[in-house]
């Protein structure tokens, strides 16, 4: 009879193999989750883009004019590149137009506005003078690099801010 036990040399390689093995495949959970991390964060982005434009766009459609300047729920804005500011017809909670009665928004860029140091925060100001809407502050997008708001005059060039 034989014994047929397992030698330490053995012993040793089986463990080392089983710790190169082991380290491959923490590497790949690693890099895999840091991948789909990558991808949920774009994901994320690429929807508060959408809805930040949809409701711009929505406000733009909406507005009368853009103003160059305005103080809206007391704080003064500057229609700038990376500001905007629309004049809105109010509404009533029937969403009925009140006559010679306006409401404001504000679409701009805040530094301070979030504790995140890779970009800004785009914000929506309204300001309510009817009953359809709310005055109120909201965050569209946080870690934004570049908002610039664009229109295009009568002759068709491109415009990065209003004339005073």
């Amino acid at each position: 009879m034989t014994n047929r036990g397992i030698t330490v040399a053995e012993m040793v390689i089986v463990i080392g193999l089983l710790a190169i093995v082991g380290t491959i495949l923490i590497q790949i959970f690693v890099r895999s989750h840091i991948s789909y991390q990558i991808q949920e964060n774009q994901t994320t982005l690429q929807l508060e883009t959408r809805s930040a434009l949809d409701r711009a766009t929505r406000a733009v459609k909406e507005a009368e004019s853009f103003l160059p300047s305005q103080t809206v729920s007391g704080t003064a804005y500057t229609t700038a590149g990376d500001t905007l500011i629309l004049r809105v017809p109010s509404i009533d909670t029937n969403e009925n137009l009140i006559a010679n009665t306006y409401d404001y928004a504000v679409y701009t860029t805040d530094p301070t506005y979030t504790a995140d140091a890779d970009g800004s925060t785009l914000i929506e100001v309204w300001e309510s003078n009817g009953a359809g809407r709310t005055s109120k502050t909201t965050t569209l997008a946080n870690t934004v690099q570049t908002f610039l708001a664009t229109y295009k005059d009568t002759s068709e060039n491109t415009i990065s801010s209003l004339p005073a």
